[in-house]
């Protein structure tokens, strides 16, 4: 087994299957975890489909165990998810409330148990959020429901006693659409070496690559910004330095004026001497 190891929950799907493509032409172990097998993956846990969420969840769960044994792994990508709209007048909102719970909560709940159990201290686990959810989803109710929930998660395991291994972090990706989403999770996970992630810089180069994200890391602080908060510091800044510059020029300009009429006086005084 490679010493760097990740578990890609949903690694069959568009994003997760990048993902396992990723960490392959890094040299990583990868484990697959989904419905259907990803033949680049070096294993692959399949879901079965369960009627309730403890059956399939113990079905996962003793699934990983088996596999890793008494080995732990530097990160857990749950990228598992989808998407139906529907408000509350539709006629598929039952069935699509429940379809959104179980692609996103259920999947991260099992991401975020296997974290606690298989995790190396100072790991990471994402999950996926989405920006839509930060406020009203009328149009995609199950939806908006499913990822809101995400993000309660994701602030608990950053919270005390959450359970997560000593120093690891849980990062929920709130991207505003899915365009990009695959680079930023590759870029925040590897750095050039699997501790990079761990660096302060890490979540901090999260937030450049995409503002309007949210961010939990393990050590109990939640942050969250938008990109034009962190433009109006930004703008604030440049103002208030603008100023600074301004009143250091007009400063020098009166010192400059009060020593020239210094030294006229003094010229004026050394010709009446002469005289």
């Amino acid at each position: 087994m490679a010493s760097n190891r990740v578990i890609v929950y949903g690694g069959r799907g568009a994003l997760g299957s990048k993902c396992v493509q990723y960490f392959k032409s890094k040299g990583w172990w990868i484990v697959n975890i989904d419905m259907a097998a990803n033949e680049e993956a070096n294993e692959n846990v399949i879901v079965k489909l369960s009627e309730t969420f403890s059956e399939q969840a113990g079905q996962v769960t003793t699934d990983v165990a088996q596999l890793l044994g008494e080995h732990k792994v530097d990160a857990i990508l749950c990228v598992a998810g989808g998407w139906a709209g529907g408000n509350s007048s539709s006629k598929d909102l039952y069935k699509n409330a429940d379809l959104m719970w179980k692609q996103s909560v259920w999947t991260s709940t099992i991401s975020s148990h296997i974290a606690a159990l298989h995790l190396k201290a100072g790991g990471l686990l994402t999950l996926a959020g989405a920006k839509a959810a930060l406020s009203g989803t009328g149009g995609m109710v199950g939806y908006g429901m499913a990822k809101a929930a995400v993000h309660q998660l994701c602030r608990s395991l950053a919270a005390k006693n959450s359970g997560m291994p000593s120093g690891a972090a849980a990062v929920a990706i709130l991207p505003a659409r899915n365009r990009g989403s695959v680079k930023t999770v590759l870029q925040l996970v590897h750095r050039g070496e699997p501790a990079s992630f761990r660096k302060p810089d890490a979540a901090a180069y999260l937030w450049r690559r995409n503002p309007g994200c949210s961010r939990t890391v393990g050590d109990g602080v939640e942050l969250r910004r938008r990109g034009e908060e962190r433009r109006g510091e930004e703008r604030r800044g440049e103002e208030r330095r603008g100023e600074e510059r301004r009143g250091e020029e007009r400063r020098g300009e009166e010192d400059m004026g009060q020593e020239s009429w210094r030294f006229r006086g003094s010229d004026e005084e050394g010709r009446r001497v002469e005289k």
